[in-house]
């Protein structure tokens, strides 16, 4: 057996424990999924741990497996026990020690909530259970029953299929993609160590009218193009949604990539058409304040020229982006907050054709609406003679030292591997020759092929980093936000959102007061803290789509008691983005394999600009009624309560101030009044409370936002930074690392895409930008930056031609 099964079967117990109280009231109540959710033992559930050790076995680093196995192996045994838990593992006060998994499930909770509470862990401690944390709360929302349901999800109310399902919609997108599939050659399908798959691999090479040659030689050139993209391609979300299935398919290290550091999450999209396949379609023009920047601090005014707004409107147009849709009850959530404060929000322009779409797209939309790479240009691309090869990775780029053009040498082609990045070793190893080659890979992949095929561009490969640093705060809200939430800009007419319907099907005060996974997300944003009109250099607000797994994986571990409650309440959160544009840099260096490592720490400034940025989320969530918000820090100091007077919970109001032991109750969820989760106080709750981190509850959310305990609350968090070891960060924008620029001694490629150093190389994606965009999704700026580099070669190519007749 697994050595690391039993105790990471002890730890899922500890994340996911039964919890007596919940069980008990929602018996009362009659709740019996409810009840179910509560009674769920983590610890005794192997169908979540063979999850775990999946993705562990399938996507975690080698050295992060050998880490954790450390972990594990001492929690096995009574020396190893002794060391990570101190007297927590004793049998009595001068007892002998005993391993984890021999202690009872009361000690191992008493023994994690003293790592979470010491506040410096040590880095082994830190990462392990942050990391198992994660794994199980993604894994038990994942895990369907023998009959394809889900208890868990049954009791938040989530629909894990679909309800806007649409069968002919869902055939009508995969005839529109079908014909890639005669285009595509899906390397990973072809065994090297077999003679027949090796003859058939080049057979089929051949029909696609790629020649294969020697990778030794990669010579002759003259081949058609060919573009490369990790399996699986042509992904179409599943009917039923397996969150970590999907994550797996579709990002890279099936969502689970971290920094060097191990402080913040990266997500970014592994399959054909990137990251375009799995967004949320939100599709901003480049801002005027960033393009001006780029213009004047890097010389590169082709910015502020008329070539790149027509790119601009080139792409938008091709993917549609426009305006109108129908908001989710978390998009309005935000409007409804900043309305009460009197801050700007506007509508968020999207490329999906669809006007009510939900979470489930972050797993490839099946509708055809999300307008991606795959849609947008690579069908064009095909008929135009493109050919595509997925499940394999460019592993270097092949060049002579015959240089042309001024560059002391030229690229003659790629060396390609068959299966996944960092499968060392194995694999099919073959070549595309070309006298052109354009990098594509991304901020993440781009630096690490050049840095394998020994371009270091005078150092600055793989330099200047962006990754738009991303906190979360959570507010849950008492009843649904109103429908009449006005979106513009403060002081402007301010036209109703358009009218949100019954979000699929369902009353909105049925299961939940927001259902954070339903409707079109990131239809809002509020730029109020982003310097807008000035630098730029600031933040946004954002509210997302999010699938229930991904959110509890984030949450705060506070107790088994605190985890279920408001795990039990994820249908009344809303989960609000704070986006900052980071003036400081990271690197991208490689690993033992050849693979990418990010290297990123917050300067002082970003810090700065996170905490006020999380402090106005939290203002917000308080003024679109949220009766708890939170930061995602493990901390009760994190967190305040908004309480209504009541009997029962050991709370009350007194002088307007909020009085703990003299028996009220806190407000309570819309789909459980007037008694439910909501109304039971956990010992993290009762500790923010022993802090003073509440206030009463006031019918006017503009009100909660003003109340002096409330804004002491903010000012201590917003003087307190941004304490990354507590405080899940991650990123979904990857910007820089090869950047453009005029000047070789600090650029990886020219004005016109191409590298100082190789001639015939470009790069054309997000590595290029000089410095991140304004906090702003930057997906039509990497197609527009594309649009305009590839229309810049296309035209020096037509010259060539005409020169060479």
């Amino acid at each position: 057996m697994d050595s690391r099964r039993e105790p990471l079967q002890a730890l899922a117990g500890v994340v996911a424990g039964p919890y007596g109280p919940g069980m008990d009231q929602a018996r009362k109540l009659g709740l019996s999924e409810v009840e179910e959710l509560y009674a769920y033992d983590g610890g005794q559930d192997s169908g979540v741990v063979d999850k775990v050790l999946a993705l562990l076995d399938r996507h975690a680093p080698r050295a992060d497996r050998r880490q954790l196995g450390i972990f594990l192996e001492l929690l096995r045994w009574r020396l190893g026990t002794l060391l990570l838990c101190g007297r927590d593992c004793m049998h009595g006060w001068l007892g002998a020690p005993q391993a984890f998994v021999a202690l009872s499930p009361a000690q191992r909770e008493a023994a994690v909530l003293a790592w979470v509470r010491a506040g410096s862990l040590s880095q082994i401690k830190a990462g392990a259970w942050t990391g198992v944390k994660k794994l199980v709360a993604l894994c038990l929302m994942s895990k369907l029953e023998a009959d394809g349901s889900s208890r868990a999800m049954r009791a938040l109310g989530f629909p894990i299929r679909d309800p806007r399902s649409d069968p002919a919609r869902t055939e009508r997108a995969g005839r529109a993609e079908a014909g890639l599939e005669a285009a595509i050659c899906d390397v990973a399908s072809f065994s090297a160590a077999s003679a027949t798959d090796v003859t058939a691999l080049a057979a089929r090479l051949r029909s696609l009218g790629l020649q294969p040659v020697d990778p030794a030689r990669c010579a002759p050139p003259g081949t058609p193009a060919a573009l490369l993209a990790g399996a699986p391609h042509l992904v179409l979300s599943a009917d039923v949604v397996v969150e970590d299935e999907g994550y797996s398919a579709l990002y890279e290290a099936g969502g689970f990539m971290q920094d060097s550091r191990g402080l913040m999450g990266v997500l970014a999209g592994a399959t054909l058409g990137g990251g375009t396949r799995v967004n949320w379609c939100a599709s901003f023009r480049t801002p005027e304040h960033v393009r001006r920047e780029w213009a004047a601090a890097h010389g590169l005014l082709c910015f502020t020229g008329a070539t790149y707004e027509s790119a601009m409107d080139a792409v938008c147009e091709r993917l549609g982006v426009r305006t109108g849709y129908r908001h989710s009850a978390m998009c309005r959530s935000l409007a409804q907050g900043c309305r009460e404060l009197g801050e700007p929000v506007s509508e968020v322009k999207r490329n999906c054709q669809v006007d009510d779409c939900s979470s489930y797209c972050t797993l490839g939309c099946k509708l055809g609406g999300k307008q991606d790479s795959v849609r947008a240009w690579l069908t064009e691309a095909v008929d135009a003679g493109a050919r595509i090869l997925t499940g394999a990775w460019a592993e270097r780029i092949v060049t002579e030292t015959r240089g042309s053009a001024g560059r002391p040498a030229r690229v003659v082609g790629v060396s390609l591997r068959g299966g996944s990045p960092g499968t060392k070793g194995h694999g099919l190893r073959i070549a595309v020759a070309a006298r052109l080659v354009v990098a594509a890979g991304g901020s993440l992949h781009t630096p690490a092929l050049l840095l394998r095929s020994g371009i270091q561009g005078r150092g600055n490969v793989g330099r200047h980093l962006h990754l738009h640093p991303v906190c979360m705060t959570l507010g849950f809200l008492r009843s649904p936000p109103r429908l009449d939430a006005a979106v513009g800009l403060a002081g402007a007419a301010t036209p109703p959102l358009p009218d949100l319907e019954d979000r699929g099907g369902r009353p909105a005060s049925d299961h939940g007061s927001v259902q954070l996974w339903d409707g079109t997300g990131m239809s809002t944003f509020s730029a109020a803290r982003g310097d807008w009109e000035g630098s730029g250099y600031g933040s946004l607000l954002y509210t997302p789509q999010v699938l229930p797994g991904s959110v509890l994986s984030s949450m705060p571990w506070l107790g088994q008691a605190d985890f279920k409650k408001y795990m039990a309440r994820l249908p009344d959160a809303s989960l609000f983005l704070t986006i900052v544009r980071d003036r400081g840099e990271g690197s991208i260096t490689l690993d033992g394999d050849g693979q990418p490592v990010v290297n990123y720490s917050l300067s002082a400034e970003d810090e700065g600009a996170m905490a006020s940025g999380s402090a106005f989320a939290a203002r917000v969530a308080a003024a679109a009624g949220a009766d708890t918000v939170m930061t995602l820090d493990a901390d009760p100091r994190c967190r305040f309560l908004f309480v209504d007077e009541g009997a029962g919970s050991g709370v009350s109001v007194m002088n307007g101030e909020v009085v703990a032991g003299a028996g009220g109750t806190p407000s309570l969820p819309a789909q459980l009044a007037p008694e439910g989760p909501a109304s039971l106080l956990t010992p993290a709750d009762e500790a923010a409370l022993a802090l003073g981190n509440a206030a009463p509850a006031s019918g006017s959310g503009a009100a909660q936002a003003r109340h002096p305990a409330f804004r002491r609350w903010l000012a201590e968090r917003e003087a307190g930074g941004i304490a990354t070891r507590r405080t899940p960060l991650f990123s979904a924008h990857q910007m820089g690392s090869a950047r453009m620029g005029t000047d070789p001694a600090a650029s990886v490629v020219d004005a016109e895409g191409q590298s100082w150093d190789v001639a015939g190389l470009y790069v054309m994606d997000a590595s290029t930008f000089p410095t991140a965009t304004g906090g702003v999704n930057p997906m039509v700026t990497v197609e527009s930056i594309a649009y305009m580099l590839s229309s810049f070669l296309a035209r020096k190519e037509a010259h060539q031609t005409r020169t060479d007749e």
